[in-house]
């Protein structure tokens, strides 16, 4: 069963503004079956913190979606029976992080075009992989209002 968790804090109240150092009360922490089916998941829980931290429905669908190019890759080739993800906000930008076991190849061909979209959308990302584990991350400048 999928879980969520944060450290500390409410999330309750209005909008954040973005200039504040206490846009999280700390890690959001998400954990899921590594199933492409709940990726979905993911993209709704940074689509609410990127809501929380007041970004443009411009700069949500953008997150939404390079959230789901660094999971699908990684989930494709999960032997593990879970991936974690990781939303905080870390030296003003919004930095959602991950990691899973897999045994098996990464899709080179599917990592360059997540590449090249990803490339269009992000201010960074990256997927890695270390024997059986593979990182991914997707950063969204917070002070920066436009990709491009």
């Amino acid at each position: 069963m999928p879980t969520v968790s944060s450290c500390c804090g409410s999330w309750g109240g209005d909008r954040v503004d973005a200039s504040s150092q206490s846009l999280l009360p700390s890690p959001v922490v998400l954990v899921l079956p590594a199933d492409a089916r709940l990726i979905r998941l993911a993209r709704l829980l940074a689509s609410g913190v990127a809501t929380r931290l007041g970004l443009s429905h411009d700069e949500i669908e953008d997150l939404r979606i390079g959230v789901d190019e660094v999971c699908a890759t990684p989930v494709e080739a999960a032997t593990g029976p879970a991936i974690t993800l990781s939303y905080a906000v870390t030296d003003g930008s919004l930095v959602v992080s991950g990691h899973t076991s897999s045994g098996a190849p990464i899709d080179e061909a599917r990592l360059s075009i997540s590449h090249r979209i990803l490339q269009g959308i992000a201010h960074e990302h990256d997927v890695s992989y270390d024997g059986d584990t593979v990182s991914f991350r997707v950063v969204h400048r917070l002070n920066h209002r436009s990709v491009r």
